[in-house]
């Protein structure tokens, strides 16, 4: 066994630091049962196998081998000397993975400064975001710098979920594929004119064609009723989406509730993914709240059925439907407490002092499948705004054309502006209050903003 007088370990973590130590000594590391073993490889290869596995004859369908070890950190302390004041300080930070901290040059004197690297504490509150997008979810980067939204430290990163929600309510929303070409056309231009489009003009692009599809399927251009003269723009339409319905024999009535119903489907199918992704972390994780979130799904999804039944009059059958909340609402209540540093006993204690919030929550989910009929009622009033506009704009005659096309112009501006408004204050909202509520975010993060050489002074 080797023996030595002095050590030093400076920049790397203890793993790495005991590995480099064995391999300068010829020895072998690896961690077992919990242990760590130091051995001679070489000695245990001149010994006779104890047992021969041959791929295919024995007992063995495939093999894997796997050499990992951890050296991630999350923070950073420098020490460092003060020559004037003869005294030794401190500060701290936070680094990201990306940064190799073998990478960090080294002091000339390391008695002057020296850098130590830990985890942040499990309750350590302040420890900045800094959230790794790929080509598709950098897409959500300026709606996200727009709301000041950043997700926390150890909160989920839903950009991809969000951008896909965000796109559909937007289009839902403006609801007119007129002005979807519109959009489009001023995302080309801003294309042409960057040649290398930003994240927001690529955004615009995305939003532009979903407008354009939904409009299509509602039959709603510039809100014309004329469009569906033509056979063309007539034949993209869904018969039971169209905001013309008696064109396709579909009474105002059949239309309105299956733009309804899917609008409720939308929010079911949200709030049953926050429930999944809930109950795949927690499960990793050892967890046996999960249960709770598999309480939640049952309900939500048993809730969507009584929503049916009260808003558009479907006929369902309450009683399981009521049972499957009760079973929801059990589960929630026994296992809403439990987490890992919890015994079984202490969980279920925690879960029953809850249990009356628990009641006020399942009524709220109620509400939050219930709140997306906004859905429907902007997009219907956008279209009512755009038809009395061009109405106003048609009863023009003769030199009075100009008026009319003033009329258009503005109308149709000002429809489109409050649109954009509305998908702030209603497209936004379901992702940021209803879908993150049931994920349990609070989007309280800190945006990572490390230390960096700056191009230009800002005065």
């Amino acid at each position: 066994n080797p023996s030595y007088d002095r050590q030093d370990q400076k920049a790397e973590s203890n793993l790495k630091f005991l590995s480099r130590l064995c391999e300068d000594a010829g020895l072998s590391i690896k961690v077992t049962d919990s242990q760590i073993v130091i051995f001679d490889q070489a000695f245990y290869e001149k010994k006779k196998p104890v047992k021969t596995l041959t791929l295919g004859v024995s007992d063995i369908i495939s093999w894997d081998f796997e050499s990992q070890q951890s050296e991630t950190y999350k923070s950073c302390t420098i020490s460092y000397r003060n020559p004037k004041e003869k005294k030794k300080s401190s500060a701290g930070g936070y680094t990201s993975n990306e940064y190799d901290i073998d990478a960090v040059p080294e002091k000339k004197n390391p008695a002057v400064m020296t850098y130590t690297y830990v985890d942040p504490d499990a309750d350590d509150d302040k420890v900045p975001t800094k959230v790794k997008y790929n080509k598709v979810t950098r897409l959500m980067i300026p709606v996200f710098d727009i709301l000041g939204a950043v997700p926390g430290y150890r909160e989920y990163d839903i950009s991809f979920w969000f951008l896909g929600f965000f796109t559909l309510f937007f289009a839902m929303i403006i609801g007119d594929a007129g002005y979807g070409c519109l959009f489009l056309l001023t995302a080309a231009a801003l294309t042409v004119k960057s040649k290398k489009p930003s994240d927001a003009v690529q955004l615009l692009w995305v939003l532009s064609i979903a407008t354009i599809v939904w409009g299509a399927m509602t039959g709603t251009w510039f809100g014309l009723e004329g469009a569906m003269d033509v056979p063309l723009l007539r034949s993209l339409v869904v018969p039971t989406f169209a905001n013309y319905p008696e064109y396709f024999n579909v009474t105002t009535t059949q239309q309105q509730n299956s733009v309804m119903k899917f609008c409720f489907i939308l929010g079911t199918v949200q709030l049953s993914l926050a429930c999944v992704m809930n109950i795949r972390r927690k499960t990793r994780e050892k967890d046996l709240s999960w249960v709770a979130d598999l309480g939640w799904l049952c309900a939500i999804c048993a809730l969507y059925f009584v929503v049916l039944y009260l808003v558009i009059g479907e006929q369902v059958n309450l009683t399981p439907i009521a049972a499957v909340v009760l079973l929801g609402f059990v589960l929630v209540v026994c296992f809403g407490g439990m987490s890992p540093d919890k015994t079984f006993a202490q969980g279920l204690k925690a879960g029953l002092g809850n249990a009356f919030t628990v009641f006020l929550n399942t009524i709220s989910a109620f509400g939050n499948i219930m709140s997306y009929i906004r859905l429907f009622a902007v997009g219907m009033a956008s279209l009512a705004i755009a038809q009395s506009f061009n109405n106003m704009a048609f009863g023009f005659k003769g030199p009075l054309v100009i008026a009319a096309i003033l009329i258009l112009l503005i109308g149709h501006g000002l429809n489109i502006v409050m649109g954009l408004l509305s998908v702030v204050v209603h497209g936004v909202r379901l992702n940021l209050l209803e879908f993150s509520g049931q994920l349990g975010m609070e989007w309280a993060g800190i945006a990572y903003d490390p230390f960096r050489k700056r191009d230009k002074i800002k005065k």
